[in-house]
């Protein structure tokens, strides 16, 4: 079987890739492509609608987004919500943010280390839901822990987190090739998909840092449907 050449592909699809996209090509920027196109308007409609439901947003809300990426996403929900606050480490894309989404002061866009941000935000009382769309795979285990029980221990009035487009351990046959041997890659936050985490491993993840955890699977139309899902974690009562 084929293996894959190991490298950090997060750091050349999301720091450099971008540059060679158009500046307006907001999709194609962060991989929200198929066979190197952007995604249908329709796509994402279904995860726009989507992270709303799951999230329960309201006029009242202030989101963090984690790992923002060019903010494009973001966007779609400032209509819906009081404020938004967008973390990414990514300085090109965090610089398209900032050019074509940042409304101040309501809607601001951050450079920085995602777990340095959470853990340093000065205003961690004002947030109330958390988004995390497409990258937490690329958070490697410990700092996927830290993160989601720091959130749980410090950010009291967040009530609901939403990790959207996990790639799951058990449908990886799913998405590779079948000459492609891909057991290294599973679990290695650096590889094109980041780790991958059955249902299994984030309840057990999300039970250990204090969350409670709800699934949800995108309509058979979503692009990645047959080997991603979405969880929504709730604080427990």
């Amino acid at each position: 079987m084929k293996k894959i050449k190991k490298q950090n592909y997060v750091d050349l699809f999301y720091k450099e890739q971008p540059k060679l996209c158009d500046p307006k090509d907001f999709w194609g920027q962060v991989k929200r492509s198929v066979d190197g196109k952007p995604i249908s308007n329709s796509q994402i409609i279904m995860i726009e609608n989507a992270v709303d439901k799951g999230l329960k947003l309201s006029k009242s809300d202030k989101v963090l987004d984690i790992g923002c990426g060019n903010g494009a996403l973001s966007a779609l929900f400032f209509k819906k919500i009081n404020k938004l606050v967008g973390v990414d480490f990514s300085e090109y894309l965090i610089g398209v943010a900032k050019e074509n989404f940042e409304m101040k002061p309501d809607y601001t866009f951050h450079l920085a280390d995602a777990y340095e941000f959470i853990v340093n935000y000065e205003h961690k009382e004002h947030i109330t839901k958390v988004l995390c769309y497409g990258t937490f795979a690329y958070f490697d285990f410990q700092v996927a822990k830290k993160m989601l029980r720091f959130l749980n221990e410090s950010y009291k009035n967040v009530s609901r987190v939403y990790i959207g487009n996990l790639p799951n351990k058990d449908k990886a046959e799913n998405f590779y090739y079948k000459d492609i041997d891909y057991t290294e890659q599973i679990d290695d936050a650096e590889s094109p998909i980041g780790i991958w985490r059955s249902e299994d491993e984030m309840k057990e993840l999300a039970a250990d840092c204090g969350w409670g955890i709800n699934f949800h699977k995108m309509p058979k139309t979503f692009q990645g449907s047959h080997y991603r899902y979405d969880v929504i974690l709730k604080r427990k009562l």
